[in-house]
């Protein structure tokens, strides 16, 4: 079930309320026909669990539109890392991830039309009738805003900004930036692991330490003005079959939350 919220805050429409009135299946904007391209150019000692050296990668997505009313835009991401030894086995890592959208064509940009589609018309039989109406204007902007600038990456989840859920923000233009202190021990090595689902051999255990920041806007002059911040630490362990194990809590401006997945955060690009 799909949850709508109403926006409590006007000046912040980030902020979401209480919900009222729910949709399933749920609400979403299907953009179908993508093609991806990337490049990497790699210069750390060890793929799976780099300590030091430069990782840079290129990505281009081409989304184009299945419909009239839907937008075709291109999304280019630059994604640099870099790894600094520390101590003896530990490693420093910093992260810097820039995010554009180009549209080529634009989808449906008449508001009213949006509305209709986001349920406007139908909020006369809703319990609060004036939430609705905001709520269904809300959705509204939020495509009129995809459809008119496109989508660049989320920020949210557990790559990136860790305290908030995934995809929290979205804008066509995004910046992200973050450090993490992979501080590694291990014991003899090889040790057998037989948790739940997984089944493994563990290599190394690590305790990382993370902050980082992020910002998404719908103009680029404006990206930087609205910083989200996160924070916090995690418990990870590297296996004998090249996957890691990852277990993060971080907190930060709207409560903590914990992340459980594979591989280190920056991986993915959900």
């Amino acid at each position: 079930t799909f949850q709508k919220f109403v926006t409590p805050d006007e000046n912040d429409p980030t902020k979401q309320g209480e919900t009222v009135a729910t949709f399933d299946p749920g609400l979403e904007i299907n953009i179908a026909n993508k093609i991806e391209f990337s490049t990497r150019i790699d210069y750390t000692d060890d793929y799976k669990d780099p300590r030091k050296g430069i990782r840079n990668s290129l990505f281009i997505d081409r989304q184009t539109a299945t419909t009239s009313s839907e937008p075709s835009f291109d999304v280019v991401t630059n994604d640099l890392q870099i790894y600094i030894p520390f101590l003896e086995k530990s490693t420093l890592v910093f992260d810097l991830q820039i995010s554009d959208a180009h549209v080529t064509k634009k989808g449906e940009t008449n508001l009213e039309v949006l509305k209709i589609k986001n349920g406007y018309n139908l909020c006369v039989y809703a319990p609060n009738p004036t939430a609705c109406e905001a709520n269904a204007e809300n959705l509204a902007n939020n495509e009129l805003a995809i459809n008119s600038n496109g989508t660049s990456l989320a920020l949210g989840g557990s790559d990136r900004l860790r305290s908030f859920p995934e995809g929290r923000f979205q804008g066509a233009h995004t910046i992200y930036y973050a450090a993490e202190f992979r501080w590694n021990y291990s014991s003899s090595g090889g040790e057998k692991l037989d948790l739940f689902f997984i089944q493994d051999l563990v290599e190394e255990l690590q305790v990382a330490f993370f902050f980082e920041q992020g910002s998404v806007s719908e103009i680029k002059s404006e990206l930087g003005k609205t910083v989200k911040t996160s924070f916090g630490s995690g418990f990870r362990f590297l296996s004998g079959s090249g996957n890691l194990y990852r277990a993060d809590f971080a907190t930060g401006n709207e409560g903590p939350n914990l992340s459980v997945i594979i591989q280190y955060p920056w991986t993915y690009r959900l």
